[in-house]
């Protein structure tokens, strides 16, 4: 399961960089991309019937 929800975690963050591009022509900064895949992280944890994330993630960049 940990395979699944690595690539699925990736996924979602790879998403959230594009739904930016798309919206500021210019890549996310990597304070906002880690916030913003922590409020994924958060709202699986408080929803009812889902499971959360059973993985560590490691996110690093630079402004």
């Amino acid at each position: 399961h940990t395979d699944y929800f690595n690539r699925l975690l990736v996924q979602k963050a790879r998403k959230l960089g594009q739904e930016y591009m798309l919206i500021y022509e210019q890549n996310v900064p990597p304070t906002q991309l880690v916030k913003r895949v922590a409020d994924v992280l958060q709202e699986y944890t408080q929803s009812g019937g889902v499971r959360p994330f059973g993985v560590s993630l490691l996110i690093c960049g630079y402004d």
